[in-house]
Order: structure tokens, then sequence, then C-alpha cells
């Protein structure tokens, strides 16, 4: 059974992934003194790639008996390939089991938990669409 990494394991690895202290990221502030968000979705352990923005008039998130459900979107002017890599590499090493890598998406599985990434560019700017659901 595999273990979700503990808050202070994500603060660091996304710290390392992004090139930000993590003692930055525990502040909140991504060294610039400005409060920033370093995850996706509120309590989540999805790291928010530097370089995108959530769109929070889009998340719909909730806790349930059977899992967590967390739907929303992110945007920003960064490479699609480098969006990609990014949360293939960092999800892997937080935990999450590679599936399907299909054109236009990744999927993921970790403890009951199945979490899916959709990628389209739209007027030269990256949109991923950010779903996790309870696996069935």
């Amino acid at each position: 059974m595999t273990r979700k990494p503990s808050t202070v394991a994500v603060l660091l690895m996304a710290g390392l992934l992004s090139g930000v202290p993590a003692n930055a990221l525990q502040d909140g502030d991504g060294g610039s003194g400005a409060p920033q968000e370093t995850f996706v979705g509120s309590g989540t352990d999805i790291p928010l790639m530097p370089g995108l923005e959530e769109d929070v008039a889009t998340r719909v998130q909730f806790d349930k008996a059977e899992g967590r459900i967390l739907e929303t979107r992110l945007y920003g002017q960064v490479g699609l390939d480098e969006v990609r890599t990014f949360y293939r590499d960092a999800l892997l090493q937080l935990g999450w089991d590679s599936g399907d890598a299909a054109p236009g998406k990744l999927e993921f599985s970790r403890e009951g938990e199945r979490l899916v990434l959709e990628f389209a560019v739209r007027a030269g700017e990256v949109e991923v669409r950010v779903f996790l659901r309870p696996a069935q």
C-alpha cells in the first residue's frame, strides 16, 4: 500500500521541481513577499506548476466518504511539452502511478484515486483541465 506524502515532503518536492526554496513555499510567498498558491485546489498535494495559474472560478471541490473530488482549470503562457513533463515527473515523484498517456492527456492513480490532466492550447495559452475522482 502506498502512503500519501507528508505536507513537508510535498513542499520540498514542489520546491525542487520549481527551483523555489522549500522554506519560501512553506511561507506561501514563493520568496517574492506576495502570497502564492503552490498547489492546485484547496488542501490538495497536486503542485501548481510555476507559470500556471488556477482559474478558481472554475473550481469544484469537495470530500466524500468515497474520496476527494476536484475539477479545475489551470492556464498560462508556458510550453505544452514543459507542462506535460512537469506534471508527469512531479506526480510520479509524489507517489502517483502513471496510467494511459493519450495525446492531450495524462492519467494517474494512487490510493483509490484517479487523476486525469487534459491539455489544450487556446489563443497561445496552455490550458490544463484537472479531474480528481475516487477510482471506480
